[in-house]
């Protein structure tokens, strides 16, 4: 299957029910309502504070999921299917349902907005992402629980075919749909419907403050780090960890108490606008190139106090990377 990574968000599942009337008799009787044959399922809720996304699935199918991304972004992907193992693994083989939702968040600065996203790379407007798992064939514009967006006829599902949806999650943060059927019965073909029609968009809860850390390949632990500031792994950390307070800013390997004794060299994305250039040599910087006017690499070989090194986190969004000086 070929798959944009981004990740898509959950709808609630409709519970549809059928009756059955008696012949009357001089005596009538209420008779109860009794489902059709495969029309009634148990439910289980799929839930992600971090994300912020929930939906109702089909309580038998396999659930797995990751999250990945890339340094512009985080993408959660969520495998739904009727038949094990999940995932693409199954293929397209006779009975197969399946769903994919991934829902994916973007830097503010990368960010397209969804519309131009959409039409330019979900859609496929722009022939340079042919080929991608676009959605196309007939497009509609839908809403589902107040997320908007489009649905299309094939969601690039190769040999797997079904309708595909793009939705709107958040200001910066969208939701892609696959969904795949061979040979499937109209029960699992509802389930699929049901399923997409469950997403919805929650409140996130997420705190990096109680996050625990990774460790790297030389045991070097590294505090988790917001998207915006995804790019630049030292004072990243600093910049996620200051407002959760003393603690955890003293869990980053080389603060100690309240100075930072690692320095930096950080690469911008452009020459520095005068008052970032201006914040750096306050803090001691100083520009590796002759021409400071020009300068993108700038070195700190000294000890600072943290509360400088937050000096930065207003122009965190003109550093493209950052390094270490004295770490070893």
């Amino acid at each position: 299957m070929k798959k944009i990574t981004k990740i898509v968000t959950t709808l609630a599942i409709l519970n549809l029910l059928g009756c059955s009337l008696n012949p009357p008799t001089e005596d009538p009787i209420e008779n109860p309502v009794i489902p059709p044959p495969d029309s009634e399922y148990q439910t289980s809720t799929y839930e992600n504070k971090e994300f912020g996304l929930r939906f109702e699935y089909p309580s038998e199918w396999t659930l797995d999921e990751s999250i990945g991304g890339s340094p512009d972004s985080n993408s959660l992907d969520i495998h739904l299917s009727n038949l094990t193992p999940v995932g693409d693994a199954p293929g397209c083989q006779d009975g197969y349902a399946g769903i994919e939702i991934q829902s994916t968040q973007v830097q503010p600065s990368e960010y397209l907005g969804f519309e131009k996203l959409a039409k330019t790379v979900l859609l496929c407007e722009d022939p340079s992402s042919q080929g991608l798992g676009c959605i196309s064939g007939d497009i509609e514009t839908i809403t589902i629980n107040n997320l908007k967006g489009y649905k299309g006829t094939h969601s690039g599902w190769d040999g797997c075919d079904g309708p595909g949806y793009a939705l709107e999650q958040d200001k910066n943060q969208y939701i892609y749909i696959f969904t795949g059927t061979k040979e499937a019965s109209a029960s699992d073909k509802k389930k699929i419907d049901n399923t997409i029609n469950s997403i919805a968009s929650v409140d996130k809860e997420t705190s990096f403050c109680d996050k625990a850390p990774t460790a790297t390949d030389i045991g070097r632990n590294i505090l988790p780090i917001e998207l915006e500031y995804k790019t630049i792994e030292f004072l990243g950390q600093i910049f996620t960890a200051y407002p959760c307070g003393k603690d955890r800013i003293s869990q980053i390997f080389g603060v100690e108490g309240d100075s930072y004794t690692l320095g930096s060299t950080i690469f911008l994305k452009q020459k520095a606008s005068q008052p970032f250039s201006d914040v750096l040599k306050e803090i001691g910087f100083s520009c590796k190139s002759e021409t400071e006017s020009e300068c993108k690499e700038w070195t700190l070989k000294n000890t600072v106090k943290i509360d400088d090194i937050m000096k930065l986190k207003p122009y965190a969004d003109q550093i493209e990377k950052d390094d270490c000086v004295n770490c070893g």
